[in-house]
């Protein structure tokens, strides 16, 4: 259960950022088609989380499917981090509208 409301929790704030950003990307007749799409987006995606992980649950039992979920993310989270130190995902991941200071 707790799982589920993190997981909720970190939907929400990349929701929120995605929204910014796209308020600074986007033309404003654009933009409502492109939010109601990433909601859709998002919901199948963690409907889809949610059923993985309750087969996961049954199959492995609720300790070892919180285990091989939590590796599982960091890796996809180091491969993430790992493509954007390396460059193919560096430009994408930058965020250009907010300045720096040095």
């Amino acid at each position: 259960m707790l799982l589920g409301v993190v997981a909720t929790v970190v939907s929400t704030a990349f929701q929120f950022n995605i929204a910014i950003e796209l308020q600074h990307r986007l033309p404003s007749e654009k933009r409502a088609t492109i939010l109601s799409a990433d909601s859709m987006v998002s919901a199948l995606t963690m409907g889809s989380f949610y059923t993985v992980y309750g087969f996961a649950v049954n199959a492995l039992g609720l300790a070892k499917a919180r285990l091989v979920f939590a590796l599982g993310l960091l890796a996809l989270g180091l491969l993430v981090k790992a493509l954007e130190v390396l460059g193919p995902l560096g430009e994408v991941l930058k965020v250009g509208h907010i300045k720096r200071e040095h």
